[in-house]
């Protein structure tokens, strides 16, 4: 709500001025925010998707905006996938991450206690930027090396310390490289329940069931198939079931 009201005002105050309106999305984000005030969901999510079309800087309030309509329509599934796509735009933004761990709760979708150090690591790195993840990994790097090679033998805590920096910089960067590397993304699961099989094939019997709203994380693309990750298992789902986060 405070995102589409934030949004409201800054059209109206670009248009309320003689000369200032400078973009051809300036009366369709009033409308599409009308629109929604009016509680007229399906009309704001033509007129938010229309003005995503040629957005540059306001890509990821429209698109939290995209995901407030469909929580309101009560395409949940659908509202974490705007949610996941606003958020790759405006990262740890506090309100699109509230509605996204809401709508995560209305579907029941359970975050596991524990997980492999590598996803814990991923999980980690998707929170930031490329420029943030850099930075850290350099950081982190550099004052563990330093400190191996200054620091006395017999601060042994300290070494710890700074061995730990050391991995925790290669993890992050392992993640960094990788995700430059190949073309993988995450998806979310937007068909009430898709089944994952070990080959591309509707014939071949499913091994994995997952539901609606659940992120995978998608290694592999063609027309009519994706091959994908999950912590309970991984194969091929049809392409028609997931939404990519991109």
């Amino acid at each position: 709500m405070i995102v589409v009201l934030k949004l409201l005002l800054m059209v109206l105050a670009a248009t309320g001025t003689p000369g200032a309106r400078s973009s051809d999305d300036e009366p369709v984000l009033e409308r599409a925010a009308r629109a929604y005030q009016a509680r007229r969901f399906v009309t704001a999510t033509r007129l938010f998707e229309e003005a995503l079309a040629t957005s540059d800087g306001t890509a990821g309030p429209i698109l939290h905006n995209l995901g407030n309509c469909a929580y309101r329509r009560g395409q949940l599934a659908e509202a974490i996938l705007w949610y996941r796509r606003a958020l790759l735009r405006v990262p740890r933004d506090p309100e699109t991450t509230f509605n996204l761990r809401l709508a995560e709760q209305r579907l029941s979708l359970d975050q596991p206690t524990q997980r492999p150090l590598v996803d814990e690591l991923r999980a980690a790195a998707d929170a930031l930027t490329a420029n943030e993840l850099l930075a850290i990994v350099v950081l982190l790097l550099g004052s563990g090396l330093c400190g191996l090679v200054l620091a006395p033998r017999s601060w042994r805590g300290w070494r710890r310390l700074f061995l730990a920096c050391v991995l925790l910089g290669v993890g992050l960067g392992v993640c960094l490289v990788h995700d430059r590397s190949t073309d993988a993304l995450d998806g979310i699961v937007l068909a009430g329940q898709i089944a994952v099989r070990p080959e591309p094939h509707d014939g071949v019997p499913s091994t994995l069931d997952l539901k609606a709203g659940e992120l995978v994380r998608v290694l592999e693309r063609s027309k009519r198939w994706l091959r994908i990750e999950h912590p309970r298992g991984g194969g091929w789902t049809r392409r028609t079931g997931v939404g990519l986060v991109e």
